[in-house]
């Protein structure tokens, strides 16, 4: 694709990031934006991979230094057969990692040392037990392969799931409640969203529709 593809995607993305600060700051509702920070930063972040871009890193970096993401200890149900190959995600959503990689790109040019030293301090800001979605590292079979999770979620409150893997993989995600009855599908990349009718655990099925095996993350809030 040419370079004036992707500029005009990173232009729309700016747009977007400026409309969910904006929608945060007027609502205070952290918890509905939280994913969405997420996945904004993620397409700002392969962007910046894919186009050696510093300044696309760095903004994947401030929003995600925003993001008190928190580790998901969960039971995980894994189902099918290991595949001969394995699909890998290229990078994690790592603030620090995405940092470091930004400054290898940016080398010795000054023109970002202000920007640089604001993420600094954000960076070091303990987040301690503020509010925040969690996540998972996991991967999943090839040919078919099935994973599920057992996740609660509060009656009447506005929930939301986020599978991040790379753009060549195919997932079926489909959300059960406790009746074993699909409360609403999705796909990969994608957030899905959804009002829980009760309190028990909802059922998150994750189809791996690609012949490899996959490495992925998954985020709720």
């Amino acid at each position: 694709m040419s370079k004036y593809f992707y500029h005009c995607i990173f232009f729309l993305m700016f747009i977007c990031i400026a409309s969910v600060f904006s929608e945060e700051k007027n609502t205070n509702s952290y918890s509905t934006n939280s994913l969405l920070k997420i996945k904004l930063a993620n397409d700002l972040a392969q962007y910046g991979y894919e186009m050696e871009s510093p300044q696309a890193l760095l903004e994947a970096v401030e929003i995600l230094a925003d993001v008190n993401i928190k580790h998901f200890d969960i039971e995980e149900h894994r189902a099918g057969t290991i595949s001969k190959t394995t699909v890998e995600d290229n990078f994690s959503l790592s603030p620090n990692s995405i940092f470091s990689d930004a400054l290898y790109l940016i080398g010795k040019d000054s023109t970002f040392d202000k920007w640089i030293k604001k993420i600094e301090g954000k960076l070091s800001k303990k987040k301690g037990a503020l509010q925040g979605p969690k996540s998972i590292d996991s991967f999943i079979y090839g040919n078919d392969g099935c994973n599920s999770y057992k996740i609660p979620f509060i009656e009447g409150k506005k929930a939301q799931i986020y599978v991040k893997v790379l753009n060549e993989v195919k997932f079926d995600i489909s959300i059960y409640d406790a009746s074993g009855k699909i409360t609403v599908e999705g796909k990969e990349n994608d957030i899905i969203s959804f009002i829980p009718q009760n309190s028990k655990p909802y059922m998150i099925q994750i189809r791996n529709r690609t012949m490899a095996n996959v490495s992925f993350s998954l985020f709720t809030d």
